[in-house]
């Protein structure tokens, strides 16, 4: 991770932060191995926020009840740089908790695991960092910001600009990238000209070599039955390649995807990103409602 880019005031965590929310997490999904199930209650309002559409502000109001409390007096939160934890954001609670609910509920099944390992094992001669890329075409157009603007996709050297803007704060180089996108033709672009996505020609490109992206080409709806599986398993296992194998990771947050792959990240990391831009994930589009300091919501 590229803690050159984690600013004071950052709520950060630690390992106890985790066992203390994971331990939640098996109670609520085992409840008859508990004597008391605790629920979820709002701990907290943001609801005034009236740049928020009212479906987004009853997801940050959303917390497991007593848990701020216990992660504090457990001292497993903490701000970056010194200061009273309790001024931590809204937006940076609720990110904590989503980062590490991902880290929960991303746990692959074992062939999957072995799917993972065997995609990025095909890449031998690879050294990080890494900086995980996800391109969402395909059937996307009707809600990335961009198209409905332009009418079309972004420029796709601004997936390698991104890149190099993060390089440049770290002065650091990223040696290799794994890139995920549902579009062939993106792929096949990038494998015979990186700098078509503005990346370095030097640059090693990871993907998933076996999969079938032709098939995604009419959209994710119109897969056919017969290799939707193996579809769907490939998609898992280059995700969960991707997220345990990036120090960054460059998307847009319009994709639900990408959203779990800021959260991944930020967990990684333990420590909150709202932000477009930071130590863990750069996202070049965002809400037109929200801002570039506060472009992640749940």
């Amino acid at each position: 991770m590229l803690a050159c880019l984690i600013q004071n005031g950052t709520l950060r965590w630690n390992e106890k932060a985790e066992e203390i929310l994971m331990s939640i997490f098996e109670r609520m999904q085992f409840p008859k191995k508990c004597e008391e199930v605790k629920v979820l209650g709002v701990e907290m309002d943001v609801s005034a926020s009236s740049e928020v559409p009212h479906y987004l502000r009853a997801s940050w109001d959303i917390y497991p009840h007593g848990l701020w409390d216990t992660l504090v007096t457990e001292e497993a939160v903490w701000l970056e740089g010194g200061g009273d934890v309790e001024n931590a954001s809204n937006q940076d609670r609720v990110n904590l908790l989503f980062s590490i609910t991902t880290l929960w509920m991303f746990r692959p099944l074992p062939e999957i695991r072995k799917l993972s390992d065997d995609i990025v094992n095909s890449f031998s001669n690879w050294t990080p960092p890494l900086v995980g890329i996800h391109i969402r075409q395909t059937d996307k157009k009707m809600e990335d910001p961009y198209w409905m603007v332009h009418g079309r996709y972004r420029n796709l050297t601004d997936y390698g600009h991104a890149v190099a803007t993060v390089e440049r704060k770290c002065n650091a180089s990223f040696n290799s990238v794994f890139l995920m996108s549902d579009s062939q033709t993106v792929v096949e672009m990038a494998l015979a000209h990186p700098e078509s996505i503005g990346l370095s020609p030097l640059v090693k490109i990871l993907y998933d070599k076996s999969v079938n992206r032709s098939a995604l080409a009419r959209g994710h709806v119109h897969v056919p039955v017969e290799i939707k599986k193996e579809v769907q398993d490939h998609f898992v296992a280059a995700a969960y390649a991707l997220m345990r194998s990036a120090d960054h990771v460059v998307c847009t947050l319009s994709s639900n995807v990408a959203r779990l792959f800021f959260q991944y990240a930020t967990a990684k990391g333990r420590a909150a990103q709202v932000s477009a831009a930071g130590p863990f994930a750069t996202s070049l589009d965002y809400p037109d409602w929200a801002s570039e300091e506060q472009a992640w919501f749940p």
